[in-house]
């Protein structure tokens, strides 16, 4: 993971693909179209290979709510673009493959959406929902890790 500090976040920060390794999974952040990012209010840079990754991290609190700065996505029609989490316009389509094959795929807008759903099919998204299927997928995953 690589640690950028300063005193007034700027985000969101250049992702050197290949080279930066995914805050959660550990896998090497490669891929442009899924890649994502969260930076603290100290910043504190997180880099992820997926949104699932960012939103599991997220969702179990491994940062502080409130010590949150901000929250990056990639915008799949535009690779290496970062969009504001939380109002970004999501999709979970099975014939994608993200790196951790939950496959969520992220738009700046919801017309670019549409038409990905048209091609791709799937379930449109928003960023609470995307928080809440990571959090119910992390439950099931304890759960059967405890038995």
């Amino acid at each position: 993971m690589v640690v950028v500090e300063g005193c007034n976040p700027a985000p969101p920060y250049p992702i050197h693909f290949g080279g930066v390794e995914c805050a959660y999974c550990h896998m090497v952040v490669s891929d442009p179209r899924f890649a994502a990012e969260l930076v603290t209010k100290k910043g504190r840079v997180y880099y992820f290979d997926s949104i699932e990754c960012l939103a599991s991290f997220v969702a179990e609190s491994q940062v502080p709510q409130a010590d949150v700065h901000s929250m990056w996505v990639s915008d799949f029609q535009h690779p290496e673009h970062l969009i504001p989490a939380p109002s970004a316009f999501y999709l979970k389509a099975s014939r994608l493959h993200s790196p951790m094959r939950r496959n969520f795929i992220a738009f700046s807008h919801s017309a670019d959406r549409t038409q990905a759903l048209a091609t791709l099919g799937g379930t449109q998204m928003s960023w609470e929902e995307v928080l809440q299927l990571q959090r119910t997928h992390s439950r099931a995953n304890t759960t059967l890790r405890a038995s």
